[in-house]
């Protein structure tokens, strides 16, 4: 759940508040349905801006195809949110400007494929956005974030897997970007640190 809520931030972040009330309202309200729970209302603000807006930049269609893979995702239809993530990657191509929209995409995809515990895939996917977070060469407090947990993601991966050693290697690493930047949730760090240093 953390790094699709991040993602949602990211989307949220890099929409203009210069493109129509309606479009950029739907965005923010789509934020905080999803966040209530609401998805059946959350979907339907992201169906509006794919429906109306023919002539919409690419990072508008991007980020509601993503979102609503992320409602596809948290009512379990798992299919259905890769086919929109799928189609938002596709959209992003070999975009340089959007690699951290590409990221986003990646980890929620991952978050898929753990939970069908088709742990090489999701690694696969994880180690891609981990990649590209890396790859950014002055990295804001978001990306921060996101690469922490990803890191995390990927050490629960190995526990999951009974990887113990490399799992806490990657644990460890989420803990260092938290603590040096002042990131939240670091007590989820340790809580999975912890169930590593007893198994």
């Amino acid at each position: 759940m953390t790094v699709l809520i991040f993602c949602l931030i990211n989307i949220i972040n890099g929409l203009s508040s210069e493109q129509p009330d309606s479009i950029y309202q739907n965005f923010l309200r789509f934020s905080t349905l999803y966040s209530s729970g609401d998805f059946a209302a959350a979907e339907k603000c992201m169906l509006s801006v794919l429906d109306k807006n023919a002539d919409l930049p690419d990072n508008y269609y991007i980020a509601a195809l993503n979102n609503i893979g992320l409602i596809k995702k948290s009512t379990g239809l798992y299919q259905e949110a890769i086919e929109y993530y799928n189609k938002a990657e596709e959209l992003i191509g070999d975009r340089k400007d959007m690699l951290t929209d590409l990221a986003s995409i990646y980890n929620n995809k991952s978050r898929i494929y753990t939970f069908q515990k088709s742990f090489s895939t999701a690694i696969e996917y994880l180690e891609k956005a981990l990649s590209i977070y890396l790859g950014i060469k002055t990295p804001d407090k978001t990306v921060l974030q996101n690469l922490s947990t990803g890191y995390l993601n990927l050490g629960i991966i190995y526990f999951e897997t009974g990887e113990y050693e490399p799992a806490l290697k990657i644990l460890e690493k989420s803990d260092s970007l938290k603590t040096l930047f002042k990131l939240p949730e670091s007590e989820l760090v340790f809580l999975n640190m912890a169930k590593t240093y007893f198994r």
